[in-house]
């Protein structure tokens, strides 16, 4: 179970706050249900050091993710992930040379925006900085530097094609369009 686990989030507000050194539990979840799944804001959060996923956000609308830090430092966890949202922002949020990867879309869809990111994979554990999967579509990744992951740094499995990144790849400028 998560450390903090919020199912009922609407109008929900979390600023400064920092959960770290959480062993194998995820460190926060937050999942929408019937009219509280939008207008909910997490802001400043860090989650250090744990051992689990840090924030998953789960069938949440119109959440705003903002200047939050991340450091996962197990493989195979993800420090951010968004599962079957939409019209999510993640923006200003720091990745820092965790073994974990950095954001992850699981089925979300409809205008989730991943803007103005740092993401800094340790380059041996961490596999993806963004992975959306092939039920992720019409997302936009803007203006994001992704470095130092092992297997792909941006990676956008949708046969779509329908996400939409332009971003910073290694240092070079990435646009697929």
């Amino acid at each position: 179970t998560p450390v903090v686990d919020i199912k009922d989030p609407g109008g929900l507000r979390c600023e400064n706050c920092i959960i770290e050194q959480t062993g194998p539990r995820p460190a926060m979840k937050v999942t929408g249900k019937g009219a509280s799944v939008n207008g909910s804001m997490v802001s400043r959060l860090k989650c250090k050091n744990n051992a689990g996923d840090g924030l998953a956000l789960i069938g949440c609308e119109s959440v705003l993710i903002d200047s939050c830090e991340f450091y996962g430092n197990t493989a195979g966890t993800k420090n951010l992930q968004l599962s079957g949202g939409k019209l999510n922002i993640v923006r200003g949020c720091a990745f820092e040379y965790g073994a974990a990867d950095g954001i992850r879309l699981l089925n979300s869809s409809q205008g989730n925006t991943i803007h103005a990111c740092t993401l800094i994979g340790n380059v041996s554990t961490s596999q993806y900085g963004i992975y959306a999967d092939t039920g992720s579509s019409a997302n936009s990744i803007v203006g994001c530097t992704v470095l130092n992951y092992s297997t792909a740094n941006l990676t956008d499995n949708n046969a779509a094609g329908s996400n939409r990144w332009v971003a910073v790849y290694n240092g070079t400028s990435f646009v697929d369009v």
